[in-house]
């Protein structure tokens, strides 16, 4: 493709001469710094256009960095609200990629848009339908077992959304003959979105990564669509528009609008409902749910803390080895030898031992075994500013989950 980088910088400078027509937030209105990237694929903060472009161009590469760019251009001005960004999001993918390129920068952007730089004590107003990075926000889930929605919509043509994608981990096996896919995620975890941005560029650059809340009165897109969500944080399906065919695969998930928009139930494997809302919709080949995409590369949350040495970790310090083993129920003194406190961990179990270390293990060491071998997903919960105390709360609940 040959980039014409003069007629976009021409572009961006005529849009600089209107810079007095710029939307300019007043006191009352900041942008967290999380949300900053809206007003920049918005179109609406003129003056960062040329330096968006560098950045662009920077993570991109100057090809898919031009296109993006001219998309914004062709696009602004975009209202920053839940609805106007949805319906641009899933008109243009590009977008999606502008969005998460451009995130590591918001601070940069913040300073030069308002000319003061952030601080934790900034006036900010958060808008709660766009993505963000407040504790509250669920916790990612990229499952592992989305292969039935994606090549169901592959096989019956249409598009794939799934509502929240976390970092997209299964975009390397989407099907190639899949013509329209994309996800909703609103957690704005620096860490994770750096993720998906590698995982969408690496895997499938035309992915519409949609960082906008679904719950109504968000709109699906018209014409068929084929639903995935898993354990959501959210308890609405997005609005269906007119007669569109509209399929659904739905696991740990209560939505409690399906009914009210036409969905039922029509099939179920293995813990997966599969809902429609027409008539007679065609089933789902089940056995390919059952195949695993890929080998698991880490271990389980259970597994990694079930299977920690705090016997060897505590070695040099018999007393606090002694206080571990009688916090967890043991009687210090029929513990004489590590052989002893060995067996009596062993006894426990690992569900209860990695309950245990959650709950009283020093937090250096369990953010050390998290960390070091566990999926992106558990890992992320320690860059988002989570607590330490709600990450343990999070922690025992997955646990609990895997232990069933």
């Amino acid at each position: 493709m040959d980039v014409d980088i003069g007629s976009t910088l021409d572009a961006i400078s005529s849009s600089d001469s209107d810079a007095e027509s710029e939307h300019i937030p007043d006191e009352g209105f900041l942008p967290h710094p999380d949300q900053v990237p809206y007003f920049l694929l918005s179109g609406q903060w003129v003056s960062c256009l040329q330096e968006m472009s560098k950045d662009l161009y920077e993570r991109l590469g100057m090809s898919l960095g031009y296109q993006v760019m001219q998309v914004i251009l062709d696009t602004r001005p975009i209202e920053v609200t839940q609805c106007s960004l949805n319906r641009a999001f899933v008109e243009h993918h590009e977008l999606g990629l502008a969005y998460l390129a451009l995130f590591p920068h918001r601070l940069k952007y913040y300073t030069m848009f308002t000319g003061r730089k952030w601080k934790r004590n900034s006036p900010y107003t958060l808008l709660p339908q766009l993505a963000h990075g407040h504790p509250k926000v669920s916790a990612s889930n990229p499952s592992g077992i989305t292969s039935c929605a994606t090549h169901y919509a592959a096989m019956h043509k249409t598009r794939f959304i799934d509502l929240g994608m976390g970092c997209g981990t299964y975009i390397r096996n989407i099907p190639t003959d899949l013509r329209w896919c994309g996800g909703y995620e609103i957690n704005a975890n620096p860490l994770q979105l750096q993720q998906t941005l590698t995982n969408i560029l690496r895997h499938r650059p035309d992915f519409h990564f949609i960082p906008v809340s679904f719950e109504p009165p968000c709109m699906l897109p018209e014409g068929a669509s084929t639903l995935f969500s898993w354990r959501p944080g959210s308890y609405n399906i997005p609005l269906i528009q007119g007669t569109s065919n509209i399929t659904a695969f739905f696991k740990g998930a209560a939505f409690v609008n399906v009914q009210s928009q036409g969905m039922r139930m029509h099939d179920s494997n293995q813990s997966i409902a599969f809902y429609a809302n027409f008539d007679s919709p065609p089933l789902p080949t089940w056995t390919v749910a059952r195949r695993p995409q890929t080998p698991p590369p880490a271990l389980s949350l259970l597994d990694a803390l079930g299977s920690f040495d705090i016997v060897a970790k505590l070695n040099t310090d018999t007393r606090k080895l002694r206080a571990c083993l009688s916090s967890m129920g043991a009687d210090p003194s029929s513990i004489r030898t590590e052989a002893d406190a060995r067996m009596y961990i062993q006894s426990m179990g690992k569900p209860a031992f990695a309950k245990w270390f959650v709950r009283h293990g020093k937090w250096k060491f369990v953010r050390e075994v998290v960390l070091a071998n566990c999926e992106m997903d558990m890992r992320m919960i320690f860059s988002c500013g989570v607590p330490q105390a709600e990450c343990r709360n999070r922690l025992l609940q997955e646990i609990t989950i895997l232990h069933g």
